[in-house]
């Protein structure tokens, strides 16, 4: 039998970073912890000593996907409200739209099926805080915790739309419809996202909230 061809030092980490190139190359679906190991340089049960199956390591991927997510949106400089609203939701697409795969094992409905575990619990929980943070120095009558599901629901939902490509289905065999003109199948995705947000900071600034 093949033994380990070298010790390695931090094996824990570079699963997880290995996880997250396949998840981008290839999907979620191509991890195999055998195959892991393989690739690393390590023996083929060396990988359960840090995870006991495939969701274990999936779980430590979405913590993992989540600190880096908070790293994304800590960059917001201070100045008005709004705009560092419109900051932090532009770091938070950027992530999403920038490693696709990883926000979607992030936020994958089994990662939650089961006990969720804490590592994961909370490096969310850090992630959603920086959110919180800016909302409670924006005007209004409503928490900033049930400001930030608003907000969040956007930002996620942009996310989404996007990363599937569902953009270019909007107005789909309505081209001529006045509500959805033809010109929706060619919007730009940054205008899209610059506008939606633009409308967000402006609603949650606005005292009625």
């Amino acid at each position: 039998m093949k033994k380990e061809s070298y010790h390695h030092g931090n094996l824990y980490d570079t699963l997880i970073e290995k996880s997250i190139e396949i998840i981008e190359m290839q999907g979620p679906e191509f991890i195999n912890l055998r195959d892991l190991s393989l690739s690393v340089g390590v023996s083929r049960t060396a990988p359960y000593r840090h995870f006991k199956s495939k969701a274990h390591l999936l779980t430590a991927v979405a913590a993992r996907g989540f600190s880096m997510l908070e790293t994304a949106c800590s960059d917001v400089p201070q100045g008005d409200p709004a705009e560092r609203l419109i900051e932090l939701c532009n770091g938070y697409l950027h992530f999403a739209l920038a490693n696709p795969g990883l926000y979607g094992v992030m936020f994958a409905p089994e990662r939650y099926h089961n006990p969720v575990q804490e590592e994961l619990r909370s490096a969310s929980d850090k992630a959603f805080l920086k959110l919180e943070l800016v909302l409670m120095e924006l005007p209004g009558v409503k928490p900033a915790e049930l400001n930030a599901g608003a907000v969040w629901a956007m930002v996620h939902g942009l996310a989404i739309i996007i990363n599937q490509n569902l953009v270019q289905v909007i107005g789909q065999g309505r081209p001529d419809s006045a509500a959805i003109p033809s010109s929706a199948l060619k919007k730009d995705v940054k205008l899209l996202i610059n506008h939606a947000l633009e409308v967000l900071a402006v609603g949650l600034a606005s005292p009625s909230l």
